[in-house]
């Protein structure tokens, strides 16, 4: 009984949090485009960033603060090791952009002024602080 009425809690959650989000996102769609003279293609990039900071605060906690999902991916897999299969998968998600996932690690990276040490490749070996 306590595992229904988790459910039926979470599934009302889930509704409210869907239904207020898109009645948002079409309400600021004008907003944006009309008073702050963006185009529709800059808002939904603006969108798109803010799912991707979400989604690395829930899978990373604290330590995905700055980075984007692509980045932290990156570094999992060369630097730590790790969690190969992820960056790959994002590798093919984005299969128009040759190494995504390298390439906005390092864009980030070039951001909070963190020097890489790269080999004749241009693959990461170690950090320089």
């Amino acid at each position: 009984m306590n595992n229904l009425l988790n459910l039926i809690f979470t599934l009302t959650i889930f509704i409210i949090v869907f239904a207020c989000g898109t009645l948002i996102v079409l309400l600021q769609i004008p907003r944006h485009i009309i008073l702050k003279k963006l185009t529709i293609k800059d808002y939904f990039e603006s969108v798109v960033l803010g799912l991707d900071s979400f989604a690395v605060s829930v899978i990373y906690g604290k330590r995905g603060a700055y980075f984007y999902v692509s980045s932290i991916a990156y570094y999992d897999a060369i630097i730590c090791d790790k969690n190969l299969w992820f960056m790959k998968l994002i590798d093919t998600i984005f299969f128009f952009e040759k190494e995504h996932c390298k390439n906005s690690f390092l864009k980030e990276a070039k951001k909070f002024n963190l020097v890489p040490d790269l080999d004749d490749e241009g693959n990461l070996k170690r950090w320089m602080f």
